[in-house]
């Protein structure tokens, strides 16, 4: 059997690789620096969109419309999150509250979870979920909850979807509306469709079984 020939295209320690809105390209940061490059896969030519390191650089969350990215940037005690613009080469941090993020499909908004401490009005720690434009202005919150550590995604253009730390799985309108899709599971792992219609999920019978299933689930 013929074995086809890999070819070195970047010398780089590159991390978060992703396809650019030109099938002949790719875009990705480079590991420890955060500085982010658009690669032509025929010419080979690299087009530095951030020179500027960035030592506190974790990964990145590209959106669909590859005009903006969000980095994960190193803090303590948690990550905290920073919108940069390609083309007005900007970075501006977002809200230090925030725990989860994800860009619209149309890559045109983010949805993000935020969980802010107790007062002495409310004895609980108080989540919200919002959303805004990808650089945290115009936010509009669309729900409260006691839940923490929220995941969210966002599948389809008017629903979002928030996992909870017991693994269930709740739909969220844009309006506040709020159903549950999944009831609690084991061990999952999922992943949304990419028309966001479908959810692609494993999943164990115990949560010491190592055995797990695969199925799907339509959201509509």
């Amino acid at each position: 059997v013929e074995v086809a020939k890999s070819e070195i295209i970047s010398d780089r320690k590159v991390s978060s690789v992703v396809n650019s809105t030109d099938k002949n390209e790719i875009i990705y940061a480079e590991k420890n620096t955060g500085r982010i490059f658009r690669l032509n896969l025929e010419s080979l030519s690299e087009e530095n969109l951030r020179s500027q390191s960035q030592t506190d650089f974790q990964s990145v969350l590209w959106s669909p419309n590859r005009k903006e990215a969000i980095e994960l940037i190193s803090s303590s005690p948690k990550l905290r999150f920073r919108h940069f613009e390609f083309n007005e080469n900007k970075s501006t941090e977002l809200n230090g509250n925030i725990y989860s993020l994800a860009f619209s499909p149309d890559g045109n908004y983010i949805g993000y979870y935020r969980l802010d401490e107790a007062s002495e009005t409310d004895v609980y720690t108080s989540g919200k979920v919002f959303i805004s434009q990808p650089n945290g202005l115009y936010q509009k919150k669309i729900l409260d909850t006691r839940l923490k550590n929220l995941k969210l995604s966002w599948p389809l253009s008017d629903r979002l979807a928030l996992k909870t730390e017991l693994s269930e799985i709740f739909i969220l309108s844009e309006e506040g509306g709020l159903i549950k899709f999944l009831d609690q599971k084991f061990n999952l792992e999922e992943m949304w469709s990419k028309n966001g219609k479908k959810l692609l999920f494993s999943s164990s019978v115990d949560p010491s079984d190592s055995k797990t299933c695969l199925q799907v689930k339509d959201l509509d």
